[in-house]
Formats: structure tokens, C-alpha cells, sequence
């Protein structure tokens, strides 16, 4: 019979925690892994990441208070970084989207501040600071701030984002 010995099982979790890596960050790297590998790459060389990106919190901050999102907009973001196989934005929703689709890009959502529904298809997800969520190319989405503050999201892009591909299925509700 084999006995657990908490003192090695600290010893090899504490590290992670000593170097900032959270629960969160832990699935969605895993969430990032599996979406490259289940269908996002074409060949092998594609399914490695290069460059990984990491988004600290102090640039979230450094972003938010950026003239970017002091327009009051429902909607806004900005490209915080991007590689060659894919771009990461961060995202500030004080109202809705309009539901969409994107014909060539597959995201990755997190969320980082605020709440949410999180419209997929035809689901509808409440989505809070922690949630990830893939949205493969194609597939009409939207999401909406139920909150009292904004909803803030960081959100990958595989390829990396072109600005061209967004087509409007259905405007934005109002609250």
C-alpha cells in the first residue's frame, strides 16, 4: 500500500504559487494547448507555440487607463501583443455586442473583471472573473455586461486578429 506524504506533495505545489501561477492561469494554458492542438494548427510546426504571451496585470491596468476606454464606448479594446500565430487584445464591455461571427479566427475569452452572459450559438454562459471559453471560427457569439462595472476580457486570437473578418449576424439589445 502506497501512503501520501503531504510535506512532498507541498513541496512540489508551492513552487508554482512562489512564481504566480494561479488555478486560472493553469487552465487556461490548458485551454490554450487544447485549442491548438484540436484543430486550430494545419501541420505539427503549427501546433507549438513560439513566443508564448502572458498578460500581467499591471499592463491590464497600464491599458485600461489608456485613452482607449475613457470613450464610454459598449464596446472597446486594443492589441496588447501578438506573434506569429496568434494576437492577444484586451477587451472592456460596458454594454453588449451585436451577435457575430468570425470567418477566420478562432478565440480563446477570459474573463479578468466584472460579469457577464456569454452568448455561443445558442448557449448562453454566465461568465465571472476565471472563466475561459473557445469560440471556433463560424460560430455567432456575443457577449453582455450584467454587472455594475465593466467587464473586462482578455481575449486570444488564432491566427492573429486582422480587423477584417467580423460579420454582424444581429445588433446589439439594450439594457
Amino acid at each position: 500500500m502506497t501512503t501520501s506524504h503531504p510535506a512532498r506533495s507541498a513541496s512540489r505545489i508551492a513552487p508554482f504559487h512562489a512564481r504566480g501561477v494561479t488555478p486560472a492561469s493553469v487552465v487556461v494554458t490548458g485551454t490554450l494547448l487544447s485549442l491548438l492542438v484540436l484543430g486550430c494548427s494545419r501541420s505539427a510546426e503549427d501546433a507549438s507555440f513560439g513566443r508564448l504571451i502572458q498578460v500581467e496585470d499591471a499592463e491590464i491596468e497600464r491599458a485600461l487607463s489608456r485613452s482607449d476606454f475613457s470613450t464610454g464606448d459598449a464596446f472597446s479594446g486594443v492589441e496588447l501583443d501578438r506573434n506569429r500565430r496568434m494576437s492577444v487584445h484586451l477587451v472592456q464591455v460596458l454594454g453588449q455586442e451585436p451577435t457575430h461571427i468570425h470567418a477566420h479566427h478562432d478565440l480563446l475569452l477570459t474573463v479578468r473583471r466584472g460579469s457577464g452572459i456569454l452568448r455561443v450559438g445558442q448557449q448562453f454562459i454566465h461568465v465571472v472573473p476565471g472563466t475561459a471559453q473557445v469560440i471556433r471560427r463560424r460560430q455567432p457569439h456575443s457577449i453582455a455586461n450584467t454587472g455594475g462595472s465593466p467587464l473586462v476580457l482578455v481575449v486570444y486570437y488564432f491566427p492573429p486578429f486582422d480587423g477584417e473578418d467580423p460579420v454582424l449576424l444581429a445588433p446589439a439589445l439594450t439594457k
